[in-house]
């Protein structure tokens, strides 16, 4: 009986071992957020290539316009918090204040600064681009230009694999209310897509994600595009508008804390939020992951890697870091198979394959080792 019983024993092991290597573990997409931001001025040509060199699937860019249309990449379209605009004297007459919509948090904001969307290309490549965060490598200060769409695109196609993209349309409501836009009966979206489209970025199956804080944008867009659509969102929201969204978008784009929840710096009780996203057939990338300690909650001990391997176990399908590279260290310890790996084609989540977890793989092959003997 002990031989029948360790004869049934491994059967069931190798039946186990050839069914996990039937399914490999998908290894969630690293998207550099802003380029690889943590280590240069971000949304910046040096950024996203830095990204792509540190083994980030995607990079990521802010879209903002310009006052002739050009779309380029900021954070947002105020100007004097992330570079030497003001060191132009020729561009103080420039300084303008407006009620700005900002859908992220519902709100209206009066900004008074220098505005891109009054700044034509030239004079927004006067401009060197700074370092956002004092606690960051300020070396590299007004080195760098604000690259427009194009230009960011064109870093993501002069690799030798594929490097998706991931573009956000920035305050659409408020873009969209300008006159710029209005006296050339355009919309915010038709220029962006403009670009996109005329770099091949058109199908569902192409390596671009568009994203937005605004579901009016999300909205519009569906009309003109079929690229994947991501909603954002840094605020609680109903299960009942995640049924909503499954028709015009693939996926929605989180704040972490709306997974994890914190209070006084340590980590709450796990939401519903990844589970019914999963119903409704959403992929679920979320933001921001962040080296400093000052971004990690208590619990990771203040090491990056252990909030990685929290959401990790979560089965995120992607995360949004200023440090691609230490991102791609951690992924490559868990997966055996393809130390850079590439987008899926499709730029879906979940259907490129990312190797094998080798805590898995080592218990198997110790066990099958075990009844062999």
């Amino acid at each position: 009986f002990e031989i029948m019983e360790k004869h049934a024993m491994f059967l069931l092991l190798i039946s186990f071992a050839a069914s996990f290597a039937q399914k490999p573990v998908v290894r969630p997409l690293n998207i550099a957020h802003r380029g690889s931001s943590g280590r240069l001025p971000e949304h910046t040509v040096e950024a996203y290539r830095l990204g792509v060199e540190d083994g980030a699937d995607y990079i990521e860019c802010d879209v903002c316009i310009t006052k002739d249309l050009v779309p380029i990449c900021r954070h947002e379209s105020w100007l004097n918090h992330t570079t030497n605009v003001w060191e132009n004297q020729t561009l103080h007459s420039k300084v303008k204040t407006y009620n700005v919509f900002q859908p992220y948090s519902n709100t209206t904001k009066t900004i008074t600064d220098i505005f891109t969307v009054d700044l034509t290309l030239a004079e927004i490549k006067t401009i060197g681009v700074n370092q956002k965060y004092p606690f960051r490598d300020p070396n590299f200060n007004g080195l760098f230009k604000i690259p427009t769409l194009q230009e960011y695109i064109d870093v993501a196609k002069s690799v030798n694999r594929v490097v998706g993209i991931y573009p956000e349309i920035k305050n659409p409501e408020w873009v969209n209310s300008l006159e710029i836009l209005r006296s050339k009966n355009t919309t915010f979206e038709d220029v962006v897509l403009d670009v996109l489209h005329k770099n091949g970025y058109r199908k569902k199956d192409s390596p671009c994600y568009v994203q937005s804080f605004s579901e009016k944008s999300i909205r519009e867009l569906k009309t003109k595009t079929e690229l994947p659509l991501v909603k954002l969102f840094d605020y609680p929201f109903p299960e009942a508008k995640l049924q909503e969204l499954s028709s015009i978008c693939a996926g929605i784009g989180v704040w972490k804390n709306l997974i994890i929840p914190q209070l006084n710096g340590y980590l709450q009780k796990t939401t519903d939020l990844l589970t019914n996203a999963r119903k409704n057939n959403l992929v679920v990338h979320t933001y921001t992951f962040r080296n400093e300690d000052k971004y990690l909650a208590w619990n990771y001990t203040q090491d990056p890697y252990n909030e990685y391997q929290k959401f990790f176990d979560l089965q995120v399908d992607g995360y949004f870091t200023d440090f691609p590279a230490s991102l791609k260290r951690f992924l490559d310890m868990k997966f055996t198979s393809e130390p850079t790996p590439k987008p899926c084609p499709s730029g879906v989540p979940g259907t490129h394959k990312g190797g094998y977890p080798v805590p898995a793989l080592v218990l198997i092959v110790t066990l099958i080792h075990k009844f062999l003997k």
